[in-house]
């Protein structure tokens, strides 16, 4: 029976790629170094801590690490706060879990103020009784422990703990952790397919 739910922030509750891209674009531009897609991609399974690390190890950039950060993060902070967009369906399921009694956190790669000021800007911070991070732990997502620790912070097995992520490499890690996973496209918007996820997850719409 399932009892509790891990989110995933960046892709699975908000559509926040684009602030990344405008950021670390913007970055470059301003030092003069061309935007690397394949870099950019590469990004996306580190934390955003190591990646900014990876960033300038990558791309030779002459800047401190710690204006590199400053600068970019600069940018990430005025987004999560103002300019994030929820992802469609998202408020319509966690209503649905929370009237089912299921306990909610997220868990997310991301730095916890920004991931914290884009669920306040939505109003659904009030489902999360915990937002949990890789950085907590000195982990990335190819690791299970930032799932595992954030069951053990709610108090529930992995059994009993279903995440709900859209990175397929995430939703392996997790799976193969013991939790029931949820590969969400970033749309759930259509009734019908939220309704299929919550039956799959074990929690009546």
């Amino acid at each position: 029976m399932i009892k509790a739910a891990i989110f995933d922030v960046d892709g699975t509750l908000i559509d926040s790629l684009g602030g990344w891209r405008t950021a670390v674009s913007g970055y470059l531009g301003s030092a003069g170094v061309p935007f690397d897609e394949d870099v950019y991609k590469r990004m996306h399974r580190l934390t955003a801590e190591k990646a900014i690390s990876y960033l300038k190890r990558e791309l030779s950039l002459k800047d401190p690490e710690s204006v590199i950060r400053e600068r970019i993060f600069a940018s990430l902070e005025v987004f999560y706060r103002e300019k994030t967009r929820i992802v469609p369906g998202v408020p319509e399921l966690l209503e649905a879990l929370d009237r089912a009694g299921v306990v909610m956190a997220a868990a997310t790669s991301n730095r916890r103020e920004f991931a914290a000021a884009a669920l306040r800007f939505h109003g659904i911070d009030r489902y999360f009784s915990r937002i949990v991070t890789c950085d907590d732990y000195g982990t990335t997502k190819s690791e299970p422990t930032v799932y595992l620790r954030t069951a053990e912070l709610i108090g529930f097995s992995p059994s009993e703990t279903v995440v709900f992520e859209d990175s397929p490499h995430a939703a392996e890690t997790a799976h193969a952790a013991g939790f029931p996973v949820e590969l969400v496209s970033g749309d759930l918007s259509d009734g019908g397919v939220r309704s299929a996820i919550l039956r799959r997850a074990g929690v009546g719409s």
